[in-house]
């Protein structure tokens, strides 16, 4: 008994001398010695109760574990099980110690194995844990898990990239704690749940946050099917058996009460934030799977290539066990009393009263500063909501927005029942949602992006399925500054792709949209973008949208125009009904013209823009010492084969005969130069042959 009394001074001594226990070095202790210790000390601890003492052990034996190789940990793990095992009372008195050791040997560079049950140490800690869930002292143990999971990160190495054991072995920590912490919020008595629960969803959206751009998908679902099983399986702690807080039984049953709704109020919140945090970078395939089966027509000029059917939407896809994952958290979310739709009705409304109440649109106002005004409308009402956010608990907007967009396109009931969203209103909540993305890149999530470009298809697609006499569509409304400014954000995520299928769904909704639009909005826009936009590759696809709207007939739909008219009431003069000829009509009915006006009408100071954009970007190719800019050579194409299918309707062709030949001169001189032979460009091979067919035309 002395001996172990000893023991226990020596080390009390040391760790003063020290001044932490961290500094001391226990370097000449074995591990056979240290468990020799641990049970020795276990006799005086059941004299003395000097619990402290008993962790301090612990903790100065087995501060540095990195000594120790895997046969030491192993030993000194199983000792620890089997003292913990025989002696409840050291778990309640000390446990909350235990964890933030346990969690060292986990990272203390443990054997990892394929099968965990063959890693005989991961086991045993994960065994210990369960005895601290157990038999520890669960208020202590609460506080102590939720620190360690906002502490528990992964650390990249200097390239960026994280090493697949530790990402093994952060995800058997999290597993863990996450269940002690489950475990003892359960076991907790108190009349006040709410405020444990929310230490532990502060701790797992600390968690969250600083994990997020370095889980890899496969450890990111795993955490986030905890994450809905925290919120599902949650079930407040239990009220204390007697009032020993000379309470009243009204007010015993008022703080029931509101413990109730504050807990309902953080659960939904956490449900809310958590989401978009989890698939911030994970694009769900909302858009790709709705433009998929509801615009890729076998026929259609903007068919998906099935070349690029196997691309993921927007770069990072996530697979299906996330589409179950997010389809059951937006029941759950229904089940806590969200009304998904309805919260985001009340968005959509916002984001209209937003712009509707403090912009002023003046036609005679230039655009850039009502450009300018508009974003700065925009960034303030994003600072306002980011600062409620920290002053109160709150509902996150984006979350909802993404748990109703999986709702409705995973859920079969929502193919019956469509969701009356207005286009003209989609364009103004997409302005709202994507212009604090293009001030601060971190904003820029997978998630929402794709959400938001679903519910533009999605409210363009079913327009008339709520009001079938429609002849125009109600973005045709909307005032020019924001059909530009969407249609400029459109055109930035445009360019900043580099899959195909994606620039193929985003290329022909700036195409709907200019469609739909009005002609002189449409025509201006695509005039200006060509003239000062800064995206090369966009002019091309620009030049190929303003080819289709200029000899693309309009198709009218219900009411029918008076062409269709014409033409419907000749076909219902037709008696075909087996009479004699004598009785059909002397004279069959004059047939309609089958003229119907374009998108955009090509008028002479149309034709004369189209030219002079077309000399302009001859200059910008050809340079002055006869190289060619790489860049520009697609978008001179583009204004040739512009003007091979529009030469026929403009009247100045004198002015098409001089770019013909402006075109043929600098070739020539570019044929004979030294950069043709160094830096070959496939594309110039096309010149000649726009040329010869330009000139046919």
């Amino acid at each position: 008994m002395s001996d172990t009394k000893d023991i226990m001074l020596e080390t009390n001594s040391k760790i003063e001398e020290a001044g932490s226990e961290a500094e001391v070095s226990q370097d000449g202790i074995s591990a056979v010695t240290i468990v020799e210790n641990l049970n020795a000390s276990l006799v005086e601890l059941k004299e003395t109760k000097d619990y402290l003492s008993y962790a301090t052990l612990i903790d100065v034996y087995l501060t540095d574990i990195s000594r120790f190789d895997q046969e030491e940990k192993l030993m000194i793990l199983n000792a620890l099980e089997k003292i913990l095992e025989e002696n409840h009372d050291i778990i309640y008195e000390i446990g909350w110690d235990l964890p933030d050791l346990l969690i060292k040997f986990l990272f203390g560079n443990l054997q990892r194995t394929i099968r965990l049950q063959g890693n005989e140490s991961i086991v045993i800690i994960i065994q210990i844990f369960k005895l601290l869930s157990e038999y520890g002292n669960s208020k202590e143990l609460l506080l102590k898990s939720c620190e360690l999971i906002s502490k528990l990160t992964l650390q990249p190495d200097e390239k960026g990239f994280i090493n697949e054991d530790q990402e093994y072995f952060f995800k058997i920590a999290f597993h863990a704690l996450i269940e002690l912490l489950n475990s003892s919020l359960k076991k907790i008595t108190t009349n006040y749940p709410s405020r444990f629960l929310s230490s532990a969803i502060v701790s797992f959206t600390n968690f969250l946050i600083v994990n997020q751009p370095f889980v890899s998908s496969a450890t990111n679902l795993f955490v986030f099917r905890r994450f809905y099983t925290f919120i599902r399986d949650y079930s407040p702690p239990k009220s204390p058996s007697s009032n020993t807080s000379e309470l009243s039984q009204e007010q015993l049953i008022k703080i029931k009460e509101d413990e109730e709704y504050l807990q309902r109020v953080l659960l939904t919140s956490f449900l809310t934030n958590g989401i978009p945090i989890l698939i911030s970078k994970f694009a769900m395939n909302w858009t790709y799977n709705f433009y998929s089966q509801k615009l890729h027509k076998p026929n259609s000029k903007f068919r998906i290539p099935e070349a690029y059917l196997n691309f993921s939407h927007f770069d990072i896809s996530a697979d299906d066990n996330y589409e179950g994952l997010m389809l059951r958290c937006a029941q759950l979310a229904w089940s806590l009393d969200l009304n998904l739709e309805e919260l985001f009705f009340e968005d959509i409304r916002e984001s209209a009263a937003l712009f509707n109440d403090n912009v002023v649109i003046d036609e005679k106002k230039e655009l850039d500063p009502l450009s300018e005004e508009i974003y700065s409308l925009v960034i303030s009402d994003f600072n306002k909501s980011q600062k409620a956010k920290k002053a109160s608990i709150t509902l996150s907007k984006e979350g909802i927005m993404l748990l109703l967009t999986a709702q409705v396109t995973l859920d079969k009931s929502y193919e019956s029942r469509i969701l009356n969203i207005r286009p003209h209103d989609m364009i103004k909540f997409f302005l709202r949602k994507s212009i604090p993305a293009i001030i601060d890149s971190s904003l820029n999530f997978k998630s929402t992006s794709d959400a938001l470009f679903f519910w533009s298809w999605y409210s363009i697609h079913y327009e008339k399925h709520f009001d079938r006499t429609l002849t125009s569509s109600s973005i045709a409304q909307v005032d020019k500054i924001y059909t530009n400014l969407y249609l400029q954000l459109l055109i930035s995520r445009l360019t900043a792709s580099d899959n195909p299928a994606v620039r193929m769904i985003i290329y022909t909704l700036v195409t709907k949209i200019l469609a739909l639009s009005k002609e002189d909005i449409s025509y201006d826009f695509i005039k200006d973008s060509l003239e000062v936009c800064p995206y090369d590759n966009a002019k091309a696809a620009l030049i190929g949208i303003l080819k289709d709207l200029l000899i693309r007939q309009k198709i009218f739909d219900s009411p029918p125009s008076s062409a269709n008219k014409s033409l419907e009431n000749a076909i219902n003069s037709l008696q075909i009904n087996g009479k004699e000829d004598k009785e059909m009509p002397s004279k069959p009915p004059s047939l309609p013209s089958r003229e119907l006006p374009t998108y955009i009408k090509l008028t002479p100071e149309r034709s004369s823009d189209i030219l002079n954009l077309t000399d302009k970007s001859i200059d910008l190719t050809f340079t002055k010492d006869e190289k060619i800019d790489q860049d520009q050579v697609p978008i001179l194409l583009s204004y040739l084969n512009l003007l091979i299918v529009i030469k026929s309707k403009i009247k100045n062709q004198d002015q098409i005969d001089k770019i013909i030949t402006k075109v043929e001169e600098n070739y020539s001189k570019y044929e004979k130069s030294a950069d043709h032979k160094d830096k070959p460009n496939y594309q110039l091979e096309f010149i000649p042959v726009a040329l010869e067919t330009l000139k046919k035309k």
